[in-house]
């Protein structure tokens, strides 16, 4: 009877070590695989929330440059052009636009500010070079149109809504691609 409960107790003794082995061994690496689990949670929230801030700079550009808004409403109540604001916030939607770009490169997005740039671009990048093209011309026309600055001479400026046609269908083509990434981040949540 006493080596049976010295056998029971040596039992005990092995059964609780070889379980605390396997929780010393077995805590960690759950751990360690939830830790990754939010890292990459955090990763695809920031890629995108970074790809929703590109969306609306590039629509603060899009409403910023439509004919509709500054040619036609100022020939309505007949208020003077106020060309330095204009130029100001032209240059700040477009600083938006590419600082916007520009933070998502980190996740593999290639992105061009101009046509000139590198031929080798990914669409996304070549449709952001458009945006950024056709708005740097839609502006100038604006501003030309407006009174606010001279033409070249012998050259005659081109309509505005061809300009604004370019540049709202470069967009569109930027926001398939990117709205196609957003909904593979969003499938890519762990839930």
């Amino acid at each position: 009877m006493v080596d049976q409960a010295a056998l029971y107790g040596l039992m005990g003794a092995l059964g609780g070590s070889i379980f605390g082995a396997g929780a010393a061994i077995a805590v960690p690496m759950l751990t360690q695989r939830y830790a990754k689990r939010e890292k990459r949670r955090a990763r695809l929230e920031d890629e995108f929330a970074r790809v929703q801030k590109l969306r609306r700079a590039t629509r603060r550009l899009q409403v910023l440059l439509d004919p509709h808004i500054n040619l036609r409403a100022r020939g309505a109540d007949q208020s003077p052009f106020d060309d330095e604001a204009f130029r100001h916030e032209v240059d700040a939607a477009l600083e938006a636009v590419e600082d916007a770009a520009d933070e998502l490169e980190v996740y593999g997005y290639r992105f061009v500010h101009s046509f000139s740039s590198d031929r080798r671009s990914t669409p996304e990048g070549q449709a952001l070079a458009g945006v950024t093209h056709w708005a740097r011309e839609l502006a100038a026309v604006t501003l030309v149109l407006t009174g606010s600055a001279e033409a070249v001479p012998g050259v005659q400026p081109l309509p505005p809504m061809p300009l604004y046609n370019e540049m709202v269908d470069c967009r569109r083509r930027l926001l398939g691609i990117m709205f196609d990434r957003m909904d593979a981040l969003r499938d890519g949540f762990p839930d």
